[in-house]
């Protein structure tokens, strides 16, 4: 998500991008640290937007969190869980969500492909892979176990809790995505 404190003039995206290419200098976004998603994610907004938004690494998202929320830093491009303190105390707003789906705990945030961005649209993924060499029937056998566990209400109500959406599906369904995925990054 793209979080922003709630005194700075950012009601938009369109915002940020405007009022950073007039004032390039002044402005700046944090992400959890240097080479990790969060700040791919905000480099990719910056090359597709043209925003000039200056990077601010720090050691890990609670840093960051707690400098958007004393107005420190303007924006933070970061998963959920860190925020949610401050979000649910006022101190921090999400902007947009960067995830395909807007999120459960800004549901009026629009998503970046709702606005007119879906390149910049990314998110933290994880997912089950074995060696190449690993028999169908194994294959079969993790994937039905994973699904089944992954829609079980104490696991769903879990994961949720930590701002993680579950998805599950089929093998040829994440390999698909894995490869949208490389060449999405890649270059």
């Amino acid at each position: 998500m793209l979080v922003v404190h709630p005194a700075t003039p950012f009601k938009t995206i369109n915002d940020v991008i405007t009022l950073s290419k007039k004032e390039p200098s002044k402005w700046s976004y944090g992400t959890s640290g240097v080479g990790g998603p969060h700040h791919l994610s905000g480099e990719y907004f910056k090359s597709v937007t043209g925003a000039p938004i200056q990077h601010v690494p720090y050691k890990g998202s609670a840093p960051g969190a707690a400098d958007v929320a004393g107005g420190q830093v303007q924006l933070m491009f970061d998963a959920l869980a860190p925020h949610l303190p401050h979000l649910k105390s006022g101190r921090t707003k999400v902007l947009a969500a960067i995830s395909p789906q807007r999120l459960p705990v800004a549901p009026d945030a629009p998503t970046m492909t709702e606005l007119g961005y879906p390149k910049v649209a990314a998110s933290i993924w994880y997912g089950m892979m074995a060696p190449a060499a690993t028999p169908r029937a194994i294959i079969n056998k993790l994937n039905a176990e994973s699904n089944r566990i992954l829609v079980l209400a104490d696991v769903k109500e879990r994961l949720s809790g930590a701002g993680i959406d579950t998805a599950g599906g089929s093998p040829e369904v994440f390999a698909k995505f894995i490869g949208d995925e490389m060449a999405k990054w890649g270059p």
